[in-house]
């Protein structure tokens, strides 16, 4: 059984503006097709449904950004920079640790997936968005030791950085243990974004990063 598409479609509403929003529930509603009459499909067969088969991993340090003035369309830049004494990394339910390298970031994701952010701030999940621009950026600028991730994988361990967030939590810069209301439609829905189509399209297109390693 599968997460149903009016919950998806409710959070994807919520989250993004409505064209992206209508953009990500009609690529659920036809990998959901696509998964009864092509089960063969490694895309569709690869692709999470519930949000408890979503796995669950752990966070380590916080991501620190410098501004760095704006994208040619006017969004804000910053830029992300490893620190040597508290460095930042996500574990995955695979055990694989992913510490990101110095990236260019908005707080949403390298491309632009995410940029139709209404109620929820672009770092309202901050400390997954980072996870995933590396992932992005590993793959695009040929980054060891994560230029193997796919882009299905990059989806799955957002969508577990994201459950991470809601049902363990991380530790903020003054020492206190936060964790982020429950929300399955919500994860789903972000989720489907960068699991989606527009993600796929992008994840080869090398124009959309800038590679500083």
């Amino acid at each position: 059984m599968v997460e149903k598409l009016e919950n998806v479609a409710a959070a994807a509403f919520d989250l993004f503006t409505p064209k992206f929003a209508a953009s990500v529930v009609a690529d659920y509603s036809s990998a959901q097709a696509r998964g009864v009459v092509e089960p063969e499909s490694l895309a569709v067969s690869r692709r999470i449904w519930r949000y408890k088969d979503l796995g669950v991993g752990k966070f380590s340090g916080l991501p620190a950004v410098t501004w760095n003035g704006f994208y040619p369309d006017k969004r804000p830049k910053f830029v992300f920079e490893p620190s040597k004494k508290k460095p930042f990394s996500f574990t995955d339910s695979n055990k694989r640790k992913f510490s990101p390298g110095i990236m260019d970031t908005d707080g949403g994701s390298i491309p632009a997936i995410l940029h139709g952010l209404m109620e929820f701030s672009p770092w309202g999940y901050g400390v997954g968005y980072i996870i995933h621009d590396w992932l992005f950026v590993a793959h695009k600028c040929k980054s060891k030791p994560d230029d193997d991730v796919t882009c299905e994988d990059s989806a799955r361990i957002l969508g577990e950085a994201i459950k991470t967030i809601m049902e363990v939590g991380f530790v903020d810069f003054d020492g206190k243990e936060v964790k982020f209301p429950r929300n399955e439609g919500v994860a789903m829905a972000i989720y489907t974004a960068v699991s989606g189509s527009i993600a796929r399209k992008l994840w080869n297109d090398a124009s959309t990063v800038n590679c500083r390693t």
